[in-house]
């Protein structure tokens, strides 16, 4: 789930500095790598650190780390998403969305940790590539494919008509401005809705929370 919203909103989010800030693709392209590059990397090390200091006490911190890092980016992603367009306010935008971008990172480490030590050493490759099954599946295959379909109908509903007269109306690369207004709406709304999967994210943790020690403990044993 943290990567359906992953994947999605970073295949998007580059569209929506464009559309709603008004960033070049040059410009936009560069800024929005730097802040993964610096914001990822600082959550991932980050993640493992405090996983491993708190872990040896209570092996629950492997899966409410993430939990409550994944909580404390939301509230920053929303207010990236409603901040107004102004003079450099993609910047700006791109500023607060490193907090949860690095907060999405936490994850890493604690998590594949975690499976690495419920399974026997000689699964923990099947293990792991079991995972990436999944991950690609669902996040990769369906995150972007999501946000791209809500931002389609968000869009045709904002213009006034369907999603089959939407792209009749206003094909790629049409310069007018209702069309563009649409389609600046439609993404935003696309990546509020699609922020949801946060609460099922959010559970999946807290469910992991009530039997990991047990499970880890069973493992070792």
């Amino acid at each position: 789930m943290v990567s359906f919203l992953g994947y999605g909103h970073a295949y998007f989010l580059p569209a929506y500095l464009a559309r709603t800030h008004g960033m070049g693709l040059q410009e936009r392209g560069v800024a929005f790598a730097v802040m993964v590059l610096i914001a990822g990397v600082i959550g991932t090390w980050a993640g493992g650190k405090i996983a491993d200091k708190y872990a040896k006490h209570d092996a629950r911190a492997y899966v409410t780390l993430p939990a409550i890092a994944f909580a404390l980016g939301t509230p920053f992603f929303l207010w990236a998403i409603f901040h107004p367009a102004g003079p450099s306010s993609g910047y700006v935008v791109l500023a607060i969305l490193a907090i949860p971008t690095a907060m999405n990172s936490v994850w890493y480490g604690p998590v594949y940790a975690a499976i690495q030590g419920l399974v026997k050493p000689h699964t923990r490759a099947t293990a792991v590539a079991v995972m990436f099954f999944i991950l690609n599946l669902i996040a990769l295959g369906l995150g972007p494919t999501a946000v791209g379909m809500f931002s389609d109908i968000f869009a045709a509903r904002h213009f006034g008509v369907d999603a089959a007269a939407f792209k009749a109306a206003c094909p790629p690369g049409i310069g007018d401005a209702a069309c563009l207004t649409a389609q600046a709406e439609g993404l935003k709304m696309s990546l509020l809705v699609t922020s949801v999967v946060v609460v099922i994210g959010l559970f999946c943790f807290w469910m992991a929370s009530r039997t990991i020690r047990r499970d880890l403990a069973a493992a070792q044993a």
